[in-house]
């Protein structure tokens, strides 16, 4: 399966936005602010191949995957992913709304629900 497909790209987000709320109604802040990050990351990759007209993101122009790989150098940072801590409920509810906007913006330019 290569996973930098678009159709796989647009599942992945669905399922990861879905997670990070799961998450978030269990007061595990910090997975749900990562899982909402990935639904983004899915869901750009998707829009950007969509863009580009192409199926894969490997296929795009390396300008936005330049750019891709600088922001989600900072989402990806390890104190994120490996923390002890729990995060804060106040941090974790505005990362998810704002994920959740994101995501459906990048889907609604691609003609996805």
């Amino acid at each position: 399966m290569d996973t930098y497909n678009k159709s796989c790209q647009i599942a992945a987000s669905k399922r990861q936005l879905e997670d990070a709320k799961v998450l978030y109604s269990q007061k595990r802040w910090l997975g749900s602010i990562y899982l909402g990050g990935y639904a983004v990351e899915c869901s750009l990759k998707s829009l950007i191949c969509y863009e580009e007209d192409e199926d894969n993101f490997k296929e795009t122009t390396p300008v936005y995957q330049k750019a891709w790989d600088k922001v989600s150098t900072l989402w990806r940072n390890a104190e994120l992913r490996y923390s002890e801590e729990l995060g804060t409920e106040t941090d974790s509810k505005d990362f998810i709304e704002a994920a959740e906007k994101l995501h459906k913006l990048f889907l609604h330019k691609q003609g996805i629900k």
